[in-house]
């Protein structure tokens, strides 16, 4: 895991294990606005969503792939009519190796609603493969996949 300061209140999900498409096993609250239903993230930074790949991902389906996406709704389940904000592209199972970071860009114009997570999408059942996510200033350096409005970087 990283060497800098995390506050344990902005982690999405940890070593969450999605064997299907699922959502973070954490959803932060970003709390009720009395006026509004949207709301925009604190802070002057540039944010970063960091998914930490803790044990590498297998399936029995060559070629699968996993499509990580950060969501906000109105319901804490993702469920009801989820936006997303940010997303990968489809990463292929073999670059999802452990002690990779994948990182996407967190859009900080953007109103969010009340529940902020993390989906998993996998074009096929995994059956390995951990991943913790948390919400970062920094990112670190080391084995990256970035995207930004689900494009690979250069």
């Amino acid at each position: 895991m990283p060497g800098y300061y995390s506050d344990y209140n902005l982690d999405i999900g940890v070593a969450d294990a999605p064997t299907a498409t699922a959502i973070s096993s954490n959803v932060i609250d970003l709390g009720p606005v009395a006026t509004n239903t949207l709301r925009t993230l604190p802070g002057p930074k540039q944010q970063y969503v960091e998914i930490f790949v803790g044990e590498t991902v297998t399936s029995g389906t060559g070629g699968s792939t996993v499509t990580f996406s950060l969501e906000s709704d109105s319901t804490v389940n993702l469920a009801t009519s989820a936006t997303v904000h940010a997303a990968s592209a489809a990463i292929v199972k073999t670059a999802l190796t452990a002690g990779t970071y994948v990182y996407l860009d967190v859009p900080a114009e953007q109103t969010y609603e009340r529940y902020l997570g993390v989906r998993y999408t996998n074009s096929a059942n995994l059956t390995a493969g951990k991943f913790t996510v948390r919400l970062v200033d920094t990112k670190v350096v080391g084995n990256i996949l970035t995207y930004a409005s689900g494009k690979l970087a250069p």
